[in-house]
């Protein structure tokens, strides 16, 4: 099963099951068991009621440890509340080994505007090797910035304070 935790502002815990909402996402972009969309990132517009989701990594089969690190997106998925209504967005051009880790939408921008962090991780000679790249892009997949490498360490999650 699918879960998600749901976790309110005064820290209360409630859990989900989101199979049903994951297996239409999927289906939105002709994924079938044993293939399979990796999430590390999801984010809600009140802006524009709905859910936005940019898959990690697309499974073409079963798991592979040899070929996932490879299988990165440029999809971002978004559904209204009920997930009823889904759309797919190609985003820029995939980079294999780059994978979305965390996006937000830029304040002041009405959630049209997003910055996203895409992370690496590879194994080079028997030793991790690891790179953080940002981006920035409208919801129509419209490339504002591409890919830029920030850094050689790997970052997970990006927020506006």
């Amino acid at each position: 099963m699918l879960w998600v935790k749901v976790i309110t502002p005064e820290g209360l815990v409630t859990p989900q099951n989101w199979e049903d909402k994951y297996d239409a996402l999927r289906k939105q972009v002709d994924v079938h068991f044993p293939a399979a969309l990796v999430h590390e990132s999801c984010t809600w517009s009140d802006v524009h009621k709905r859910w936005f989701f940019m898959p990690l990594r697309k499974l073409e089969g079963p798991f592979d440890p040899n070929t996932y690190p490879h299988l990165s997106t440029n999809i971002l998925l978004s559904a209204d509340e009920n997930f009823q209504d889904i759309k797919n967005v190609t985003v820029g051009d995939v980079h294999g080994d780059h994978g979305f880790c965390s996006f937000k939408f830029i304040p002041g921008t009405d959630d049209t505007v997003v910055v996203a962090l895409k992370s690496e991780d590879q194994m080079v000679d028997g030793k991790p090797q690891y790179s953080t790249h940002i981006m920035v892009f409208l919801l129509d997949g419209t490339v504002i910035q591409d890919e830029l490498r920030v850094s050689d360490l790997k970052f997970e999650g990006i927020e506006f304070i």
